[in-house]
């Protein structure tokens, strides 16, 4: 027996286990675990990489890079509400601002957090050029999502004296100019933007944006598919062609919600908790009916967004739908409370007046944004029914008429003026419009206030034609 190849064997033995052991703590090391996460991150395995990230912190707590990236994979996942926590521990371990703080405006926007948003970037003091051309853009979509336009353009216009060529800045300069019903302006901008670089999945999803604005609704879905095939994980592309389609099944478009309901239950698996969609949870409960249902889902997103204007507006339209008018107020003058210058939520404040024949409250609520001269053509054709009822035609003549130029295809708006032109007086004009509205408009508005107008004045032969 060879007892110097015995002992060299057991040496052999004892350096292999011991190096082995020695690998095994290198591949525990937070440096190790944090390198293998940013190699997931980087192939967009991001819930992998979120368990790396993990296990880095689970030996050292206050690494503020292995808390940064775990911020960064939580918010691509979706998960905003967590990577903002990780985001802010980051920022205050004192990770590169530079870095942290685009992340978490982004974080903080998806989580309607608005007015932190702008206050965090009006402190902000980055460096880097593209940073400080982020943090601008994100303040202006913050300013953007409260209607405040003014100052939305003014944060884009200080994104682009930082970099001129910054996507995030020039997609919102599109944003304000589709908002501003400059839609080939806007689209020209997208243009501009998916030539320079065809896969910005961002540039796709704002087109749909502007498409569905314009009523191009198959174009405006194809948009959306267009920036989910380029970036599967983006939520609010597959969050708004759902939108599109459940807004085209209010109108008796059955097959419409049915691809809304499959696609809905595309996105609850890929992100179950995100806000858009719970929102959107609540929107389809709503239209198909089911108001418990769609209560249940608007108290889930108020519990993860309660500062949310848009979820405080959902909340308040069931209420409203369900006959809990007061609710449906608190809801709605919360809403407003926290984006004054929404004029979605304004006019649906003032629909819900209107229904509940408060119409003293209605105007009082319209008649501050009137008096600035508001372009928003549906809100102005709210305040026409408003002076209507109180019997203020002139006044409703005024404001329809604006709603009108602003609107000049849209059939419903001609016939609320015509019919405050007739109570004005102006009957020739009045019938001549209505006339010409009855042969254009698929709907019998406009024919059974022809059959109305033509009976009061005793014309009843032309009554029976309309």
């Amino acid at each position: 027996m060879n007892i110097c190849a015995g002992n060299a064997c057991v040496a052999a033995c004892m350096l292999f286990s011991v190096l082995s052991l020695s690998g095994c703590g290198d591949r525990d090391k937070p440096e190790t675990l944090i390198a293998a996460g940013k190699e997931l991150l980087s192939k967009g395995e991001y819930r992998t990489a979120s368990l790396q990230f993990r296990n880095a912190l689970e030996k050292s707590p206050d690494s503020p890079e292995a808390r940064f990236l775990l911020g960064k994979a939580l918010l691509e996942m979706p998960d905003p509400a967590g990577a903002e926590v990780e985001l802010r521990r980051a920022r205050e371990l004192r990770h590169p601002i530079d870095e942290v703080l685009p992340l978490l405006l982004r974080a903080q926007l998806a989580l309607g957090q608005n007015a932190k948003v702008i206050e965090e970037a009006s402190k902000a003091a980055v460096l880097w050029a593209s940073a400080k051309a982020v943090v601008q853009s994100r303040m202006a979509a913050a300013h953007l999502a409260l209607g405040d336009r003014a100052a939305a353009g003014k944060a884009i216009d200080q994104a682009l004296l930082a970099q001129a060529d910054n996507a995030e800045a020039l997609l919102l300069r599109s944003r304000l100019l589709a908002i501003s019903s400059d839609f080939d302006g806007a689209l020209g901008v997208i243009a501009q933007i998916v030539a320079k670089d065809p896969r910005n999945f961002e540039a796709f999803a704002l087109r749909g944006d502007v498409q569905r604005t314009k009523g191009n609704y198959f174009e405006a879905v194809e948009s959306f598919d267009k920036a989910v095939e380029i970036r599967p994980e983006m939520t609010g592309a597959r969050a708004a062609a759902i939108s599109v389609l459940i807004a085209q099944s209010s109108q008796a478009k059955t097959a419409q919600i049915e691809n809304a309901v499959k696609r809905f239950e595309v996105l609850k698996q890929k992100a179950p908790n995100h806000p858009q969609t719970l929102a959107l949870e609540g929107q389809l409960a709503y239209v198909q009916g089911d108001m418990a249902k769609a209560r249940e889902a608007a108290q889930k997103l108020l519990r993860v967004v309660p500062e949310s204007p848009l979820a405080l507006q959902l909340a308040g339209a069931i209420e409203l739908a369900m006959g809990n008018y007061a609710q449906s107020e608190t809801y709605l003058l919360k809403a407003l409370q926290a984006a004054p210058q929404a004029g979605g939520i304004r006019r649906g404040l003032a629909q819900a007046y209107l229904q509940w024949g408060q119409t003293a409250k209605a105007k009082a609520l319209l008649e501050p944004v009137l008096q600035k001269g508001s372009d928003d053509a549906d809100l102005l054709v709210i305040a026409g029914q408003v002076y209507m009822q109180e019997g203020d035609f002139k006044r409703a003549e005024e404001v329809l008429s604006r709603a009108s130029k602003l609107k000049p295809d849209d059939l419903s708006n001609r016939t609320s003026l015509a019919i405050a032109r007739f109570y004005t007086g102006d009957s020739t004009t009045a019938l001549a419009e209505l006339e010409d509205i009855s042969g254009a408009d698929k709907g019998i508005r406009a024919d059974m206030t022809l059959v109305s107008v033509y009976s009061q004045r005793g014309e009843f032969d032309k009554a029976l034609k309309a």
